[in-house]
């Protein structure tokens, strides 16, 4: 695996197999809109100083970069727009799924946040001008506010404004990123499958599929970059984590309401409030749908205990599991070992509501009433000991043909 770095001296191109690499600085920044530095045209200034695409405020950005890094004692710079050929998929493919130890090998990270007013120009206080930003809402800046060892942030006009522990709690408050993980990278593996795909939840990215491409460092995962596949992406993303983790917090997602629902066969007399379920996927679509799950822990006695489940040809096998009946809307529970609130008396527990469909087989519904509305539910004892166990293996995507048979 190989890394091209720009050699802050000359401003040339160098490239490295990544495991001899010399030390370097490395940007995290948002793009602008045709203003970025593609290879290419990074190639064509080396060769042709006033090149027309030098005007562009984003070779202002790598010159910025590499003068900020040579005064830190650093002799090479890495930045996203310029150092990865994207005309080559396989080396975009590659360069994706090292990102993220790129970002944390680096001795220095510089996050420019271009719409950050240098201090005093609005009157704003550094932290009310700080959750305005832009970089706090992209879906790639993600990794680039965690991986880094040292991150250095600079305003509009490149002036340096503090280190990230600087703006710890600012930053944590912003982001809903835990704070000892803004500390140190390490812990991200102790934290829940969907804590993490809540920091996400609230950020975009311009092309559909790397909403789960810039996760894949987030979850310690390699896939292949299929642009053109849509919200498959997410999927992929999600039945790739399954593979190597037993963290069932994944399903601890709330489904967001369609914009029609499909009332069961033989309920045509029961209330609305309870007749207005429809079949959902057990996978998000989305980190959106991870929105409420920043808080969730693991109920405590339950670390060591979690048991296996797996992708199938059939849907997501569970094996034999106990599940707790909800007469009310005829369907049955699934508690998941997670609660919003653990250590209280009545924790929120996270649940998952599934109707029968076959032998076996199950399907995930969304109840509509506001009791049963989200995942979410505190149910008394006498609720918990109405149980049924059997094995179990739940459709993972519900597709418009399986609708129609279901």
């Amino acid at each position: 695996m190989s890394i091209r770095l720009i050699d802050t001296e000359t401003l040339q191109l160098r490239l490295f197999t990544a495991s001899l690499a010399p030390a370097y600085a490395i940007l995290s920044h948002t793009w602008g809109e045709n203003e970025e530095i593609s290879f290419q045209e990074f190639t064509q200034i080396s060769e042709t100083p006033d090149h027309k695409a030098s005007r562009k405020s984003g070779y202002e950005k790598i010159v910025a970069t590499c003068r900020e890094a040579k005064a830190n004692g650093m002799a090479y710079a890495w930045i996203d727009t310029c150092c990865i050929d994207k005309t080559s998929s396989a080396e975009l493919g590659e360069a994706i799924n090292s990102m993220f130890g790129w970002y944390r090998d680096a001795e220095v990270c510089y996050a420019f946040l271009s719409d950050w007013p240098a201090a005093g120009d609005n009157g704003e206080s550094t932290d009310d001008a700080l959750k305005d930003c832009r970089w706090f809402t992209r879906g790639w800046c993600l990794q680039e506010l965690i991986a880094p060892r040292v991150l250095r942030f600079y305003d509009a006009k490149w002036n340096f404004r503090g280190h990230r522990s600087d703006f710890r709690a600012a930053i944590s408050s912003i982001t809903r990123v835990d704070a000892d993980v803004l500390g140190d990278c390490t812990l991200l593996e102790s934290k829940p499958v969907a804590r993490r795909m809540s920091w996400a939840s609230r950020r975009t990215t311009t092309r559909v599929e790397d909403i789960a491409y810039c996760l894949i460092g987030i979850f310690d995962v390699n896939m292949p970059m299929l642009y053109g596949e849509g919200d498959r992406a997410f999927l992929r993303l999600q039945e790739k984590i399954i593979r190597r983790s037993n963290d069932i917090s994944i399903f601890c997602h709330a489904p967001l309401r369609p914009e029609s629902t499909t009332r069961f066969k033989g309920e045509e007399n029961m209330p609305q409030d309870l007749s207005d379920l429809h079949f959902c996927d057990m996978l998000a679509k989305s980190p959106e749908a991870f929105s409420e799950s920043n808080s969730i822990s693991r109920i405590r006695g339950t670390l060591l205990d979690g048991r296996e489940f797996s992708m199938t040809n059939r849907g997501i096998r569970f094996g034999r599991r106990r599940f707790f009946e909800v007469p009310e809307i005829n369907c049955l529970g699934m508690k998941l070992d997670y609660a919003a609130s653990p250590n209280c008396k009545n924790p929120e527990i996270f649940n998952v509501f599934l109707r029968k469909v076959g032998p076996n087989l199950f399907s995930r519904v969304l109840p509509m009433a506001a009791k049963y509305r989200h995942t979410r539910v505190e149910l008394d004892d006498a609720r918990r000991t109405m149980v049924v166990e059997e094995d179990a293996c739940v459709i993972s995507r519900v597709t418009p043909s399986i609708q129609r048979q279901i």
